[in-house]
């Protein structure tokens, strides 16, 4: 189902797994396996929504970034088409504050969060995206501020080759082939993707290609192991992406991503170990073509990450008990951000620029949860505590609860704490107008939610009340209107909101020509406080956002899916045109596509916002308007 929407008593306890494994059945049997404790559906208390493959493929949309606009939790703000440089953000919350994980591995970017999406993979690799809207620092640890966002790619079950093949106006084109093969309990998985275009108005072009690789490996004594490797380099036109008067930026990016990992199980124990490296290069124009003489050159960074992970925990009569470690470290080379060296090293691939400026940090934290089941209660808490070499100690910790009402009603609620480290960006970042603070500390948040679901073999819904009160948000202040904006923590955030979702699955039997039917809607209001401080913080959250998602049988193999999503902005932007601000104005995006599939073939049409629609999600950054493509894929069972 698009959104089965599960309620994580306990966050690390559902979903997030270093070892994740899904057997995905009805109602209160379904039982997800995680790092630290296994749950099944019925016994989930926080909201996690589940977005699976097998509707994914039928979805009107092109992308990763397009799959998650379906939440409506979830905001995306996108900068250039199909994905390819998003901003995302949970809950009213920004794209630093939002934890972005690949198979349960963390991928956020130290640097920014406008590179946390630069993922080396594609759709097609997909198996399930997990989204998790609230805290999850207790047991994702920091920067899961508002929420997190987990995707899991396919697993070689089986001997399989899947081609695809699609094109649309604008010159767009992709090419996309996965396969797996299987030598006893040695399962190899592969994937390649090129795809590109020559954008839709002048310099929104761009080039991408990802390949990846994955392989799993059952052994009786040592535990099971899971291996993968992924790779993407992504070229693009940059038309005013990071401010309106320049519409002729560029941007260049390169990512390697690796991990290894373990699981072993026993009668009562379980243990989850895992390595992994992400590597991240990033190269910006300001100015693609005929720089001006006062240009004195480009911007480059480099961030190296590696860290490892231990998870374990142990069933008793009393409950479900967990403990884990990780630590992490980051680095970044730059010309523009950290501190200066003395030395130059040069940038790879580049004739004559090198990195001046260097920046490190390490992280450790330790995990602790325990989760029981008392009659009609469901109990969970734990404790998460941070050591860095910049921030010293913090501690922070959590707790839900859920009470069953009946055979298909449940009460929940939760109180549970976060942080999010400052980006390098927010430590060092400095221009004519700007200046950053190495000083920064951590930003603070507590949260509180309230709800009520019900759950049923068709049907799901649930009406949940949430509040964000954060502290110490790292903001842009000054004192006054001459003065230069400085990055400090000074900035207190009231987030409150409301969600409502509901989805209904018709039995196969029925002579209603509908598959599914699924409404999510979320509120939200944002009040902050700066003091005497004149504040940069831009509260153009979404204030409004309703998604109606439909999948239509018109005829044996023949289906229609199609979306239509009403979103309404909070605050304003700059209009290059006028000269002035602008509030942003609500519209209505309506994405369909029609799709055949025959044995092992399929056919598709898709089409995006195709009412036309001229809306604003960045200032003076262009979006595009209606978008027709076309689209082939062929999928083989080797095993036959």
């Amino acid at each position: 189902n698009i959104f089965i929407v599960f309620f994580a008593n306990t966050f690390s306890s559902a979903l997030w797994s270093a070892n994740d494994t899904l057997n995905i059945v009805k109602s209160d049997d379904l039982v997800v396996t995680a790092a630290r404790t296994p749950m099944v559906y019925s016994d989930v208390s926080r909201i996690v929504n589940i977005i699976k493959f097998d509707e994914i493929r039928n979805i009107s949309h092109f992308n990763i970034d397009d799959f998650l606009s379906l939440s409506s939790g979830i905001d995306l703000r996108e900068r250039g088409a199909f994905g390819i440089q998003t901003d995302v953000s949970i809950r009213g919350g920004s794209f630093d504050q939002t934890l972005v994980l690949l198979n349960g591995i963390k991928i956020s970017d130290p640097q920014t969060g406008h590179h946390s999406m630069d993922l080396t993979i594609s759709s097609s690799d997909i198996d399930r995206i997990e989204v998790l809207e609230g805290p999850g620092a207790r047991v994702l640890g920091t920067n899961s501020y508002s929420g997190a966002i987990n995707i899991i790619t396919k697993k070689p079950l089986h001997n399989s080759l899947s081609l695809n093949l699609a094109g649309g106006e604008y010159g767009l084109y992709n090419f996309a082939a996965n396969g797996s093969f299987n030598i006893n309990k040695f399962g190899n998985y592969f994937s390649i993707e090129k795809s590109g275009s020559k954008g839709f108005v002048d310099n929104t072009d761009f080039q991408n290609f990802n390949a990846d690789y994955l392989s799993t490996l059952k052994t009786k004594n040592i535990g099971n192991f899971e291996f993968f490797a992924g790779l993407n380099n992504k070229s693009f036109g940059a038309n005013s992406f990071y401010s309106p008067l320049y519409p002729d930026e560029f941007e260049q990016t390169n990512s390697f991503f690796t991990y290894l990992k373990n699981s072993l199980m026993f009668s009562t124990i379980n243990i989850n170990t895992s390595i992994y490296y992400r590597n991240h290069k990033d190269k910006f124009e300001l100015f693609r073509n005929d720089a001006p003489t006062w240009y004195t050159g480009h911007n480059y960074h480099l961030t190296n990450i590696w860290g490892f992970e231990i998870n374990s925990s142990l069933k008793t009569d009393l409950g479900i008990s967990s403990v884990g470690f990780e630590f992490r470290n980051e680095k970044i080379n730059s010309n523009v951000l950290g501190e200066l060296t003395g030395d130059s090293i040069k940038v790879s691939g580049e004739s004559n620029a090198f990195y001046t400026r260097f920046a490190e940090r390490n992280s450790s934290n330790l995990f602790i949860e325990h989760f029981a089941k008392i009659k009609n209660f469901i109990l969970s808490g734990g404790l998460f505590a941070n050591y860095s070499n910049d921030y010293k100690f913090h501690s922070y910790g959590g707790v839900d609860i859920s009470f069953k009402t009946s055979n298909f009603v449940y009460l929940f609620a939760s109180v549970n704490q976060s942080l999010r480290l400052p980006t390098f960006t927010d430590l060092y970042y400095k221009d004519p107008a700007h200046q950053g603070n190495k000083n920064l500390k951590p930003e603070n948040a507590i949260s509180y939610e309230f709800g009520i679901k019900y759950l049923s073999t068709n049907l799901t819904t649930y009406f949940s009340l949430f509040d964000r009160v954060g502290s110490e948000t790292i903001d842009w202040v000054r004192q006054n209107d001459t003065a230069l904006w400085q990055s400090m923590n000074i900035t207190k955030l009231d987030t409150k909101g409301v969600e409502l979702s509901f989805a209904y699955y018709f039995d196969e039997s029925t002579i209603i020509p509908i598959k599914y039917i699924t409404f999510n809607y979320n509120y939200i209001f944002m009040d902050k406080s700066s003091g005497l401080y004149l504040s940069d913080y831009s509260l153009d959250y979404l204030k409004h956002k309703l998604v109606v998602n439909v999948q239509n049988t018109i005829a044996d193999n023949l289906g229609l899916n199609w979306d239509i999503q009403y979103i309404s902005r909070a605050g304003s932007y700059y209009d290059v045109v006028s000269k002035s601000d602008k509030p942003y104005s609500p519209y209505v995006l309506f994405n369909c596509r029609l799709f055949y599939n025959y044995q092992n073939v399929g056919f598709y049409i898709d089409g995006s916002n195709l009412f036309n629609t001229s809306y604003v999600e960045h200032s003076g950054v262009p979006t595009p308007g209606r978008w027709i493509k076309i689209g082939v894929n062929v999928n083989y069972n080797l095993n036959k």
